[in-house]
């Protein structure tokens, strides 16, 4: 018995093998078809369809739409939406079914014909509007745009005007600033020679203020050293100044160091102020200040030498 049993179940799954898949067909919407209408193809089977292969040289139709349904497994279908093309009595071909399983065998659709009506008379060749115009979700009335234009215009007007009239208007001519004199700076030796001629304007010689004068005069030579060479000279002794120059190896250390003695013995000792010796201090240190002015230090070489031998 348990033999007779399996060989009964063999002998089904044989069969089962040897009998081709069955599918089946069925057209949608297809009566009183237009150009432009749609109808659709459904397409059932006993096995998982993956698609249904739409040729390129499909002329006539066009596929808008190709669904599978894929929710129900029980129920495996595939449906087209077709849009015929052109008028008259229309032949579809024949799609291949392809099957999720490859190597299933190749399972085919049947052709079909479908009449497609003209919605125009034979001998009516003007073209009508099917549909009224559509209109777009941000479109606005064509007033507005008139009326964006004419404003447009209007702004364009404005700004020629306003041009000519900015020509036509004189130029303004602005007074110019008046200039803001620059300050005058003056070199430490004419700092120097502008102090020694303002000191002997005072004339304290002539009012008897001997020593005011001469305590002055050293100032005024102590403050060019000072910044000339960078020392605190208005702070410093004569020994103390005359070894700072001395340490520069300046070529007047003698001249200034007898120079500033003279005058602080006479403020300090008070010392008889003679007239020749105050003209002498007053000449030599005019000499050497108008010496520091850098158009009378160019002297030749020739110059030199003969100062020397005559020296």
């Amino acid at each position: 018995m348990n033999r007779m049993a399996w060989l009964l179940m063999a002998c089904l799954l044989l069969c089962c093998s040897v009998l081709p898949a069955q599918i089946s067909q069925e057209l949608v919407g297809v009566d009183s078809l237009t150009v432009g209408s749609r109808f659709k193809l459904i397409v059932k089977a006993d096995f998982a369809i993956n698609r249904l292969v739409v040729p390129d040289s499909l002329s006539e139709f066009t596929v808008v739409d190709n669904y599978r349904n894929t929710k129900d497994e029980a129920l495996p279908f595939v449906e087209l939406t077709i849009v015929p093309l052109k008028t008259g009595s229309l032949s579809f071909p024949q799609l291949e079914v392809e099957p999720v399983i490859s190597s299933a065998p190749k399972v085919y659709t049947d052709r079909f014909r479908v009449n497609v009506l003209s919605v125009r008379p034979e001998n009516d060749d003007k073209l009508r509007d099917i549909k009224d115009p559509k209109r777009y979700r941000w479109q606005k009335a064509w007033w507005i745009y008139l009326l964006a234009l004419l404003l447009a215009l209007a702004a364009l007007i404005y700004l020629v005007i306003d041009r000519f009239k900015a020509k036509s208007k004189p130029e303004r001519i602005d007074k110019p600033e008046a200039l803001q004199p620059k300050p005058v700076v003056l070199a430490p030796w004419e700092q120097a020679l502008q102090n020694l001629d303002r000191l002997l304007a005072l004339q304290l010689l002539q009012r008897g203020e001997g020593v005011e004068f001469h305590f002055r005069l050293a100032q005024i030579l102590r403050s060019y050293l000072e910044q000339v060479y960078r020392f605190p000279a208005l702070e410093m002794t004569t020994r103390e100044i005359g070894e700072a120059l001395a340490g520069l190896q300046h070529g007047s250390v003698y001249e200034i160091r007898s120079f500033l003695q003279d005058c602080d013995l006479i403020k300090f000792a008070k010392k008889d102020i003679d007239e020749i010796g105050t003209e002498a201090r007053i000449s030599w240190l005019r000499t050497y200040l108008q010496n520091k002015n850098p158009q009378n230090t160019r002297v030749t070489a020739t110059e030199e030498e003969q100062s020397d031998t005559t020296g």
